[in-house]
């Protein structure tokens, strides 16, 4: 039962992984795509990258306290159902 509950654990904590992981990289090839576009310069890629380091706390929380209060209560549930059982 324990073991069961270690590999559910260990497959959710994949899958939070797995989707943070595709947020950024949805997030990267918008910024590339934006950037080839606009046929960016150094001085445009400077400005940019201080727009992120203000903005990307507001962006980014969101998505990804949704992943992992949604892994924290898939685990504490899986937990209770083996408790249980």
């Amino acid at each position: 039962m324990v073991v069961t509950l270690v590999i559910l654990i260990a497959l959710v904590s994949i899958a939070a992984l797995v989707a943070t992981w595709m947020i950024g990289k949805k997030y990267e090839e918008q910024e590339q795509q934006r950037l080839r576009e606009n046929n960016a310069t150094f001085r445009d890629e400077l400005e940019r990258s201080w727009e992120y380091e203000k903005t990307a706390l507001n962006r980014n929380i969101p998505n990804l306290t949704f992943i992992y209060i949604a892994f924290f209560a898939i685990v504490i549930l899986a937990g209770i159902i083996l408790y249980v059982t």
